[in-house]
C-alpha cells in the first residue's frame, strides 16, 4: 500500500514538474515526398492557427459570435420590449425574442408593432454582423412561463419582416 502511494505521489510530482501537458501541441505533418522510403522519416511542425479548422471548431466560433451579439441586445427598453431572449442550439443564427401582450398590443398600432419588430431586427443584425456573423432569423413571441411557443406575432429574416395575423389583430387582453 505504500508502495503505491509513493508511485502515485511520484507521477503526480512527475506531471506536476512537467507542466501536465499544458505547453501547446504542434500539429506533425507526414514525411516530405522528398524523402526516401529507406531513410529515416523526418517531420516538421507547423503553427496550429494555419492548420484548417474542424467543423466543431468553426460551429463552436459561430455559437461565440452570435452569443457575443445577443448579449449586447436591449431588454426591457424600446418600442418592442423585450422581455426575454430565447437562442436555438442547433441554430445560432434563430433568435426568439418574447414580448408580453400588453407591451407589444396597448398603444401601439399595427403600423407600430411593425416599425418596432423591423427596428429591433436592424439592431439585431448589426450586432451579429459586428460579430462576424452574416445572417438572422428573428420570431416575435407572447412571452410564456414555459419555453413553448405561444402566439406568434412577427417574423423577420432577410431583411424582410411580417406581422402574422396574430401580431396584426386586434389584442386579446385588456390594455
Amino acid at each position: 500500500m505504500t508502495i503505491r502511494l509513493e508511485h502515485a505521489l511520484i507521477a503526480i510530482t512527475l506531471l506536476a514538474i512537467g507542466g501536465c501537458g499544458s505547453t501547446p501541441q504542434r500539429a506533425a505533418t507526414t514525411p516530405t515526398a522528398t524523402s526516401p522510403a529507406s531513410a529515416p522519416s523526418t517531420t516538421t511542425t507547423t503553427s496550429t492557427a494555419t492548420v484548417a479548422a474542424s467543423p466543431a471548431t468553426r460551429r463552436q466560433a459561430r455559437q461565440r459570435a452570435y452569443n457575443g451579439a445577443y448579449d449586447e441586445l436591449p431588454f426591457h427598453s424600446g418600442p418592442l420590449n423585450v422581455a426575454q431572449i430565447l437562442l436555438n442550439a442547433r441554430d445560432p443564427s434563430f433568435l426568439d425574442v418574447r414580448v408580453t401582450a400588453r407591451s407589444f398590443f396597448c398603444s401601439n398600432t399595427p403600423a407600430q408593432r411593425l416599425a418596432a419588430v423591423r427596428d429591433y431586427y436592424h439592431q439585431a443584425l448589426a450586432k451579429v454582423r459586428g460579430h462576424g456573423a452574416n445572417t438572422l432569423t428573428l420570431r416575435v413571441s407572447r412571452l410564456m412561463n414555459t419555453g413553448a411557443i405561444g402566439d406568434v406575432y412577427a417574423r423577420a429574416d432577410a431583411n424582410a419582416v411580417a406581422l402574422t395575423t396574430r401580431g396584426a389583430g386586434a389584442p386579446t387582453i385588456a390594455c
